[in-house]
């Protein structure tokens, strides 16, 4: 009860940002201490360096304001929707890394390995006929079954994969498909899409 109280005021927190204070740094680095590491992370000889690794580096990319992991929260902060902000605190940050790590552990425990992300190319055709591009030599029939989609990102909630990247082609063609599929995993999946944006609309 506690921990979803507190997930969803940090959500609040940055649905309403537009831009992170030097306090708010403060705050994240905080935050940052109780995650499980990253996959990417593993410069130290144990969990506990690990985390003091990826704090120090994450505080000092921040307090010189320079670098993706600064710049690119700040460009989320801007440029995304509130309810987008929410979900990428709620599926991803908590969810991935905190939910999600006890169905990573227990994969390992049976043999296999959990991938942070899982691409997806569930067609391949693409509204654009480029020159060169492979996408000019697919048509629907060749579209992955919405049976299979739905599938691979059941499997992988089960596995606990941390979000989902979803190629083409061009995804938006199939945008009503990809909507149907998350709808059902909303409180716990995370995606993004490779587009060329030319289908984004304010319903999407």
């Amino acid at each position: 009860m506690f921990k979803s109280f507190f997930v969803q005021r940090i959500a609040n927190f940055v649905k309403n940002k537009t831009e992170l204070s030097d306090k708010d740094v403060k705050i994240i680095t905080n935050i940052f201490k109780v995650f499980p590491v990253p996959f990417t992370i593993r410069k130290g000889k144990d969990e506990k360096e690990n985390k003091k690794i990826q704090i120090n580096s994450i505080r000092e990319s921040f307090l010189r304001k320079k670098g993706w992991i600064y710049g690119v929260p700040q460009r989320m902060l801007k440029e995304w929707h509130p309810n987008c902000k929410e979900k990428f605190i709620k599926n991803f940050v908590f969810g991935g890394w905190q939910r999600k790590n006890k169905l990573r552990e227990r994969t390992e425990k049976e043999g296999s390995f959990t991938p942070a992300t899982v691409l997806i190319s569930p067609l391949m055709r693409c509204n654009y006929h480029c020159v060169g591009c492979y996408a000019q030599n697919y048509t629907k029939a060749d579209d992955m079954p919405e049976e299979l989609f739905e599938r691979i990102v059941k499997e992988g909630e089960e596995m606990g994969v941390q979000f989902y990247t979803l190629l083409g082609g061009e995804p938006l063609l199939i945008f009503d498909r990809i909507y149907r599929i998350f709808k059902k995993y909303n409180d716990t999946a995370w995606a993004q899409l490779f587009t060329n944006a030319s289908l984004l609309t304010e319903d999407v």
